[in-house]
């Protein structure tokens, strides 16, 4: 590598990366300069980069570090503050991402440190962490199975969480209903699970998440996604191995009778607000948001022999619902209840 005058501060760079390693020592030494200044320029965020990039060897504190020192820069110190635009997304993704994939899991943990750490931000950031997990759990590859031997077809608790707090990261401070692409996402990784054994983290999510869509499409709302996503202790057994049917008397005796319960109608000034809302964060964001498509949700919940337990609790779940579910929809309830989903692997 040719000579290198990158500075964080008054830390110069050009020692750590003549040594290939960052120590604990020089993690402490810049932690003390971010205290005292932060990142004041694009030069000193691009120096950070640079320098997890060409070093192999790491102090464990290191991740953590950058995360914090690039989230204090993307949603604080880069104008607008507090939230990231759309140029700012991608200056993120061409350096975390420059394949087009979230590169290591030093690289994911900034971007979700991003994304917790704004208020709003576009939805194709999301989407990139959202990426990193269906790599993992469709193709089992990527900074989330680096080093593990966990094949294709299996999702952790782990996972899912991840996948929840990006769920709720991307609708910031405001309300957005399941979005068109994330729903796309979440089944994908469903799809995948498929055959395998049913994991009921997994399962409590999706089943939220497709709800949400469900009803948002049939003209019901709820306050934010925390409310609609939220995690069901009773029913979430990490990643215990049950049979397929004990998960899903599991799911419905587990309370998503009260899930259904926080959604009401919308009026017709509601849903209008809701539709300047969604607005709002694209203009904040300047990336168009596209909603759930009802025919292509109501084919998943409607496809019979080829759906996923997940789907089949989500079935059962709308099934309650019925009444307030718009027509392709309810139809594919009718048809769904007729039908059993695909044995499961023991």
């Amino acid at each position: 590598m040719g000579h290198f005058g990158g500075h964080f501060g008054t830390v110069p760079l050009a020692g750590i990366l003549a040594e290939g390693r960052i120590t604990r020592a020089d993690v402490e030494r810049l932690r003390l300069e971010f205290r005292v200044a932060g990142i004041g320029t694009a030069d000193e965020a691009e120096a950070l980069v640079v320098l997890d990039g060409a070093t192999t060897d790491r102090d464990p504190a290191w991740p953590l570090f950058l995360a914090e020192a690039l989230a204090e820069y993307i949603v604080r110190t880069a104008a607008p503050e507090g939230y990231v635009s759309a140029a700012n997304a991608r200056w993120l993704l061409d350096r975390m991402a420059p394949g087009g994939r979230i590169a290591s899991k030093t690289m994911l943990d900034v971007v979700l440190r991003v994304l917790a750490s704004a208020r709003w931000v576009p939805i194709g950031l999301a989407l990139a962490a959202m990426e990193a997990v269906r790599l993992a759990v469709v193709e089992g590859r990527g900074p989330l199975r680096d080093g593990g031997d966990l094949p294709a077809g299996r999702i952790t608790a782990r996972d899912v969480e991840i996948l929840r707090g990006i769920l709720y990261a991307f609708a910031g401070y405001g309300y957005v209903p399941l979005t068109r692409d994330e729903a796309k996402l979440l089944a994908a990784i469903d799809d995948a699970t498929a055959v395998g054994t049913p994991n009921a983290d997994w399962i409590d999510l999706y089943v939220k998440a497709m709800a949400n869509a469900a009803l948002s499409a049939s003209g019901y709302g709820i306050g934010s996604r925390e409310r609609a996503l939220a995690r069901s202790a009773p029913t979430a057994d990490g990643d215990d191995r049950q049979s397929a049917t004990a998960l899903r008397r599991m799911m419905l005796a587990g309370g998503y009778g009260d899930v259904l319960d926080d959604y009401a109608p919308l009026s017709v000034e509601d849903r209008t607000l809701a539709r300047l809302e969604r607005q709002r964060v694209e203009i904040i964001t300047g990336e168009e948001i596209q909603p759930v498509d009802p025919d292509w949700l109501a084919a998943r919940i409607g496809r019979g022999e080829a759906a996923s337990v997940a789907t089949a609790a989500l079935a059962d779940l709308l099934a309650v619902a019925r009444d307030r579910l718009g027509g392709p929809l309810a139809a594919a309830i009718e048809c769904r209840q007729t039908l059993s989903p695909r044995p499961v692997a023991a």
